[in-house]
């Protein structure tokens, strides 16, 4: 009994030491290279544009991507403006450096 607890701790152990080395983080069922947006945007008049251009930093990665209007979202605010959602996906375009 206590020799199959050492030795599935030693297994254990070995396979957290092994795993990092080989792991992928596809491999692992992650995906970093994309990421869905959902984003509001607030006009004066009800004419959105049919998608916009979005570019979002997430840590030291940079995603862009196109949003695109969907049409039943778009409402009347209190204020007298319009708002309207866009959704979409952005992928991964590199590192994104703080100076320029």
């Amino acid at each position: 009994m206590k020799k199959n607890i050492i030795l599935a701790i030693v297994c254990l152990i070995l396979l957290a030491s092994v795993l990092p080395v080989f792991a992928n983080s596809h491999t692992l069922g992650f995906d970093d290279d994309t990421v869905y947006v959902r984003l509001v945007k607030y006009r004066y008049d009800r004419s959105f544009p049919e998608y916009i251009t979005h570019t979002e930093n997430r840590g030291p990665r940079k995603f862009r991507g196109k949003l695109y209007l969907d049409y039943s979202s778009i409402r009347l605010e209190n204020n007298n403006r319009y708002s309207a959602i866009y959704e979409g996906t952005c992928y991964d375009v590199g590192a994104a450096y703080a100076f320029k």
